[in-house]
C-alpha cells in the first residue's frame, strides 16, 4: 500500500513545568508533596518532580467533560506513562522535614517509578473579562494561553480542545481509542 502519512490538523501546544527544587506543588521545601499517579494497579505512589510528557506513540482513550479553570472544558485522557525518580522525606530527630532525597535501589541508583494519567487539556486557571465573543467561547473555562505550566500534561488552548472533541468524538466512540504521536 503506497501513501504518505499526513496530519489531519495541527494545534499549538506546550509542555512547560514549573522549576522545582523539591518534589512539592510549589517547589518549596514545606509545600505538600506531588505524588505519582501510576496507570498500573499495585504500583507504588511516591513523591516526584513533574517532568515532560513522554515522547512516543500513545493513545487518546477518553474525552471527559470537565469545566474547571485549571483543565478547561474537557480532559483528553491518554494512556501515556513516564518513568520518574521517586523521593522520600528526610527528617531530623524531632521529625521535622529538613530535605527531600532521591529513593535509591540496592545498587545506590535512583529508583524509577511509573507516572501516568497524563492529559491533553486547556485552561490556565484564570478567567479573563472584556473579551470578544470569539474569545469568550475560548475562555469560558480559562484563557487562550496554552503556554501555562502543567505537571507534565500537554496544554492547548480551550478552543482547540473543543475542536478535537467535536471532530473526533464519534471516531473515539467507534474505535475505542485514537493514535497519538508525541515528538
Amino acid at each position: 500500500m503506497d501513501g504518505k502519512t499526513e496530519r489531519l490538523f495541527a494545534v499549538k501546544a506546550s509542555n512547560r513545568q514549573k522549576k522545582r527544587q523539591w518534589p512539592t506543588a510549589s517547589g518549596e521545601l514545606n509545600s505538600y508533596p506531588m505524588y505519582t499517579m501510576p496507570n498500573s494497579k499495585g504500583k507504588p505512589i511516591v513523591p516526584y518532580k513533574p517532568g515532560k510528557f513522554p515522547t512516543g506513540n500513545w493513545k487518546i482513550t477518553a474525552f471527559e467533560k470537565n469545566g474547571t479553570e485549571e483543565y478547561g472544558p474537557y480532559k483528553i485522557r491518554t494512556n501515556a506513562i513516564r518513568n520518574v525518580t521517586g523521593y522520600k522525606a528526610k527528617k531530623d530527630d524531632n521529625k521535622i522535614l529538613i530535605d527531600w532525597e532521591e529513593i535509591k535501589n540496592d545498587k545506590s541508583e535512583n529508583e524509577v517509578f511509573e507516572d501516568g494519567h497524563l492529559l491533553i487539556h486547556g485552561g490556565t486557571g484564570k478567567i479573563v473579562e472584556n473579551l470578544s465573543e470569539v474569545e469568550k467561547l475560548d475562555a469560558r473555562k480559562g484563557t487562550n494561553d496554552y503556554m501555562g505550566t502543567t505537571l507534565g500534561c500537554i496544554r492547548i488552548c480551550n478552543l482547540d480542545v473543543y475542536l478535537i472533541v467535536d471532530v473526533l468524538s464519534n471516531y473515539l466512540n467507534v474505535k475505542g481509542n485514537i493514535e497519538l504521536e508525541v515528538k
